[in-house]
């Protein structure tokens, strides 16, 4: 360990942070809290699903008002529906940020990308704005626009070719939405400790940037996520079909599309 390793340590408001772990010279940040109790409830609820269609399937029952009458279709349908929330809660826990002497590890379900500190120009917390349509209706006009549904702070490294890349497991409410009391948000504790982590790593000294308004956009992830939800939606709406023996509404197939639109909405801009 050398001595700038040795001079780093976690403040005790950082060590208390879940997913925040250092362990000998290597600082590692997990997914976020808030994020994968969301992802448990959300996935318990779709797995209990899928096992009351598996072993609960028969001739008697109806999908979508249809009779079953493929019994076998209506397992697979639960088994998948099953297979479908294992694989999202399992999305959530493989993320997170690796920090150690030759850089950063980027996780994610499907790739893991090295970031060596030669290529970090900073890191940064922004504040994004992410929206979506919605329509207002007055006594002599109608209109329709982008609605600000949520604010979020978000951990991002900037590299010295002057791209971005959103960490992550970085992500909590912004400040504007009220829930950090007026301290720092989650997101930017966890930035803090890596921009310290970083500082002793490169010798590089420089102020924390403060938190900014940004968009940032990511059209690899965005094109990834409309493929998932459509090639999900397509699967259970075919099964579907399968079990009833005929061609069910389409349902499936327009929520996930309209999902696979949103995403596409809010991840371009919040990145």
């Amino acid at each position: 360990m050398s001595v700038e390793e040795s001079k780093f340590r976690l403040s005790p408001q950082e060590d208390w942070i879940f997913g925040v772990n250092m362990r000998g010279p290597t600082l590692s940040f997990g997914p976020s809290g808030s994020e994968l109790a969301t992802a448990t409830v959300a996935c318990g609820l779709m797995i209990c699903i899928g096992v009351l269609m598996t072993v609960s399937s028969s001739s008697d029952d109806t999908i979508n008002g249809y009779p079953v009458k493929n019994p076998a279709a209506m397992m697979l349908l639960g088994l998948l529906t099953v297979g479908y929330a294992a694989v999202f809660l399992i999305r959530s826990l493989v993320v997170g940020v690796t920090a150690d002497a030759d850089g950063l590890t980027i996780r994610r379900l499907w790739r893991r990308r090295q970031v060596p500190w030669s290529s970090v120009g900073a890191v940064r917390v922004y504040e994004t704005v992410p929206e979506r349509w919605s329509a207002s209706y007055g006594p002599d006009r109608v209109t329709w626009r982008m609605r600000s549904v949520a604010s979020w702070s978000v951990g991002v490294v900037e590299l010295v070719d002057g791209t971005s890349v959103r960490l992550p497991g970085f992500r909590a409410a912004s400040r504007g939405d009220g829930l950090s009391l007026g301290l720092p948000t989650v997101t930017e504790l966890k930035v803090q400790a890596l921009h310290r982590y970083m500082a002793c790593m490169t010798g590089r000294r420089s102020d924390l940037p403060t938190a900014s308004t940004i968009r940032i956009e990511d059209t690899t992830s965005s094109r990834w996520d409309i493929v998932w939800y459509l090639v999900a939606a397509a699967a259970l709406w075919l099964v579907a079909s399968w079990a009833a023996g005929t061609l069910v509404s389409p349902v499936m197939l327009v929520v996930g599309a309209v999902f696979s639109l949103y995403q596409l909405s809010t991840r371009r801009r919040v990145g």
